[in-house]
């Protein structure tokens, strides 16, 4: 949770750094001032900009962790164990 936190500061404070509104200015004078000043049009880019970064890092960071717990061998495992355990209790099953 802390990683995710720290990600998310520091992404925040890239994005909505006034030198990335003065290079992103290029874009048109409806993104900031000269001086780094956003304007509205620019405050909805960056805000965009900074959601779909922060999902795709957030997603990245989960995948990270849920490798640790699934392993892509894990159906080859399920499918071999899933007949031997229908076998043992087949019979189980059968007299309900």
């Amino acid at each position: 949770m802390w990683i995710k936190l720290l990600v998310s500061a520091l992404l925040f404070f890239i994005i909505s750094n006034p030198a990335l509104y003065k290079i992103t200015r290029g874009l048109g004078g409806w993104v900031a001032s000269p001086e780094g000043l956003p304007h509205t049009g620019g405050l909805l880019l960056h805000a965009v900009v900074f959601a779909l970064t922060a999902r795709i890092i957030m997603r990245a960071l989960w995948r990270r962790k849920m490798r640790k717990y699934y392993s892509p061998y894990a159906d080859e495992y399920a499918e071999e164990y899933a007949d031997e355990y229908a076998e043992e209790y087949a019979d189980e099953y059968a007299e309900e």
